[in-house]
């Protein structure tokens, strides 16, 4: 793994790469945690993010952005496929620093979380209602059209 996979972002740089505002960034976080995902913290209890994390969070805003998806369908998803990939551990891995500022995250287990399927799962799902709704549609036309 490269060193660039180790490093350790704080929320203001999360904010900037992800251009959210405080109180929105605050709600997807915390959403998250409720379902289990686990971001480092340092000694102080401010939370530190990884690129991993990084890539989930824009997970998080890409399949927010599909309609009929919610903020907690969304976390839940996540919480759980980066629970199963990590096997419900937590960040517990040691902080170095690097010369360019940022600390970096020595980390054994680097397996990347597979977007994809996740997507794909979510997009299923969303087929799946949109079949059932055109179905209650199609079943009130017709009832319409017999009266």
């Amino acid at each position: 793994m490269s060193e660039i996979d180790n490093l350790v972002y704080k929320t203001g740089e999360v904010l900037r790469k992800l251009n959210l505002k405080d109180s929105v960034f605050k709600k997807y976080i915390s959403s998250l945690e409720k379902e289990g995902y686990v971001f480092q913290k340092n000694n102080m209890g401010h939370r530190l993010y990884t690129e991993k994390d990084i890539k989930a969070l824009e997970m998080f805003l890409e399949l927010i952005s599909y309609d009929g998806m919610t903020i907690e369908s969304v976390a839940k998803k996540i919480g759980r496929t980066y629970q199963n990939q990590s096997g419900g551990s937590s960040h517990d891995h040691v902080t170095l620093s690097n010369n360019k500022g940022h600390d970096v995250i020595k980390d054994e287990d680097s397996d990347s979380h597979d977007a994809m399927t996740l997507m794909n799962v979510l997009l299923k799902e969303q087929e799946q209602r949109f079949v059932k709704l055109l179905q209650q549609q199609e079943q009130l036309f017709k009832n319409e059209v017999q009266n």
